[in-house]
């Protein structure tokens, strides 16, 4: 296998999806061989990408020793071939509590990373080294836990992460035999993580007893994974196509609703729905029961006059932390918040670039500190008037936040004052600091206070 052909399949993922941007990127690299591969391929390809290159590279303090090494391996490559690189690392052992899964706060620390780094130095764009083989190990995964055409379409090429950001996948149709076999042409060792051969993780047990016994059956059952997947998006991209409009209301003729396919009624009604509220399939099922049997009250929908109206409430996004209307909360060094949310509290190592759920303020030493939602009569104190407070209100209508959602935002209050709001809004989100609790730009860090939000749910 030639040099050329890994080359190839990037080339051709980019003339099909258009995934590099002139400009900045952000690379993700651990300095396995797989993130390597994609760092030389990129190397080799960034002036007919007109792309500039910038690693990223997170020691997760899960090895101790062995990942900071990892770390300094790939910022000692990115020097020698001229390549920016920021380092990072955050204790994931230390984050996690009961009932937390290592591997998903590990992986929430490392796109939060990668998302810093980008927004940090203007990228709009952050590549990662997923393979033909993950891939296929993770449509089968979705496969074995039951998911629907949405989840067995696999990781795509290119994916929105929100914030104006964009997730792509270079590799995706390159086999980690290629994989291997070009790094070995480069004469570089790549860092071998031992974590990847504990059979206790699901992948892992997948990838090395599972994947080698169905390489008996078909040698090419990778591709024919990723040819399923790409069978669904298409089956998915189709079916979504096919549906019949909401009018504005949300509303649908239930004679029009009892046409449809089976299949086009529950993906109406998971994408109705989904707007609302996470939805799982039994829900689905409920709810297209519901409507057949003419029920003027379902769980989720009204039936009035031969129409059916979804619940019109948009859900509260899932990007960003939120809380129950009426909800205070003392705010300890981790407060847990719904759906998989929490805020940190540590003392400032430093006064980061901007990054909307991080915030350094300075605080009086006799600090009480808790989180809730808004209240009647609530002020707050914008940086830039001097001490003054405006409704808050005034502030979420200047912020453009939806009416619908300012109920269930987390403020941080300070010994009774608004210190720092994260609200969102549609297709993003925002956060403000209010001026008594800014730090100034000579603060000593010794009289600073961190606070982050953090979810350890989120899957990429």
């Amino acid at each position: 296998m030639t040099t050329a052909s890994i080359l190839d399949d990037v080339r051709r993922l980019q003339q099909r999806y258009d995934l590099f941007p002139r400009g900045k990127i952000v690379i993700a690299v651990s300095g396995g061989v797989d993130s390597l591969a994609l760092l030389a391929c990129l190397r080799e390809l960034r002036a007919e990408l007109g792309i500039d290159l910038h690693v990223a590279t997170l020691d997760h303090g899960i090895r101790g020793a062995a990942s900071a090494e990892d770390a300094r391996f790939v910022a000692d490559l990115c020097a020698s071939w001229g390549i920016a690189c920021t380092r990072g690392y955050v204790d994931v052992p230390a984050l996690i509590r009961t009932g937390e899964n290592l591997e998903s706060v590990a992986r929430h620390e490392r796109y939060s990373f990668l998302q810093r780094v980008a927004r940090e130095i203007g990228a709009r764009v952050i590549a990662t080294a997923h393979h033909l083989d993950d891939q296929a190990e993770t449509i089968l995964l979705h496969l074995l836990r039951g998911s629907g055409l949405a989840g067995l379409r696999g990781m795509q090429p290119k994916s929105p992460l929100g914030d104006g950001l964009t997730l792509i996948r270079p590799l995706l149709e390159t086999p980690r035999t290629v994989i291997e076999t070009y790094v070995a042409s480069l004469d570089i060792t790549p860092r071998d993580d031992e974590t990847n051969a504990d059979l206790n993780y699901s992948r892992n047990y997948l990838r090395h007893q599972i994947m080698p016994r169905l390489e008996r059956i078909n040698a090419g059952y990778r591709e024919a994974l990723s040819r399923f997947g790409s069978i669904s998006a298409d089956a998915q991209d189709f079916l979504q196509r096919s549906l019949p409009p909401l009018s504005a209301d949300r509303s649908i003729e239930r004679h029009v609703f009892l046409r449809l396919h089976p299949a086009q009624q529950q993906l109406l009604v998971s994408q109705a729905i989904a707007l609302v509220k996470d939805i799982a399939y039994d829900t689905i099922q409920r709810t297209v029961a519901d409507i057949r049997a003419n029920r003027k009250d379902g769980e989720l929908t009204h039936i009035r006059a031969g129409r059916i109206y979804f619940a019109t409430a948009p859900a509260y996004p899932d990007s960003v932390p939120s809380l129950e209307a009426g909800t205070s909360l003392i705010v300890e060094e981790i407060t847990l918040l719904p759906n998989g949310w929490r805020l940190q509290r540590s003392p400032a190592t430093t006064i980061p670039a901007q990054d909307q759920l991080l915030a350094v303020l300075r605080l009086p030493s006799d600090a009480t500190i808790q989180l809730r939602t808004p209240q009647r009569g609530d002020r707050f104190k914008p940086v830039g008037l001097h001490g003054k407070s405006q409704k808050l209100s005034d502030t979420l209508i200047n912020l453009k936040v939806p009416q619908e959602w300012r109920s269930h935002i987390p403020l941080l209050i300070v010994n009774g004052e608004i210190a720092w709001i994260v609200a969102p809004r549609h297709g993003d989100f925002i956060s403000r600091i209010a001026d008594p609790f800014a730090p100034p730009t000579d603060a000593e860090l010794e009289s600073l206070i961190c606070f982050r939000y953090v979810n350890q749910l989120i899957w990429f």
